[in-house]
């Protein structure tokens, strides 16, 4: 996973071009979540990949 993190972090790669809300490029690293990075490795667009959103219980039981 350190080589796609480097990858991802080169500033010959899309550093610039990486969309608001997918963390930032930080000592030429990026970070990513598991599933993103399965995403990255198979091929597919890791972009659209994100968290489910869990809502908190407004109730307790």
């Amino acid at each position: 996973m350190r080589r796609a993190q480097q990858i991802i972090g080169d500033p010959r790669c899309c550093a610039d071009r990486v969309p608001a809300g997918f963390g930032q490029v930080q000592d030429g690293v990026m970070k990513m979540s598991p599933a993103q990075f399965s995403a990255l490795f198979e091929g597919l667009d890791w972009r659209l990949v994100r968290p489910e959103r869990v809502r908190r219980p407004e109730l307790a039981g």
